[in-house]
């Protein structure tokens, strides 16, 4: 998400360390969070935190693709905020797709049914996206 601030709803830097058990690295940005929760959402996450990876016995972890803001909005809505906005909406719904994130699209959905105001070609088109992410 670039051109555009939103103050953080919840925090997951170093003050949430004592409380999280991996660090998720995006670009400079680490992101303290619990592998038991990240991954009852995500079947990437399972497989990564607790599968026979060798990032299962790490402490830190490195993902890339993504931007860290997004990222960020994307932790805030799985960790239960209100994240989604027209500005957000777009970048959280990449990562929870990339991620495998179906309670994240889910969120999206309806906010792009329900509360969006963008206009009909672009709502569509993010619509379409969840319509194909849920075929696959």
């Amino acid at each position: 998400m670039t051109g555009v601030y939103k103050e953080n709803l919840r925090s997951f830097d170093r003050t949430m360390e004592e409380c999280s058990d991996i660090v998720l690295s995006v670009h400079n940005a680490k992101f303290f969070v619990s592998k038991l929760y990240v991954a009852t959402h995500s079947p990437y996450f399972k497989v990564l935190f607790l599968g026979k990876f060798n990032e299962a016995n790490k402490t830190e972890i490195k993902l890339s693709g993504i931007d860290s803001d997004d990222f960020q909005n994307y932790l805030e809505v799985l960790y239960g905020e209100q994240a989604i906005n027209e500005f957000t909406v777009e970048g959280i719904l990449m990562v929870a797709d990339m991620y495998d994130t179906g309670f994240v699209i889910q969120k999206c959905e309806i906010f792009l049914l329900k509360e969006s105001t963008k206009k009909l070609k672009k709502s569509c088109n993010c619509l379409l996206d969840i319509i194909w992410l849920r075929s696959r």
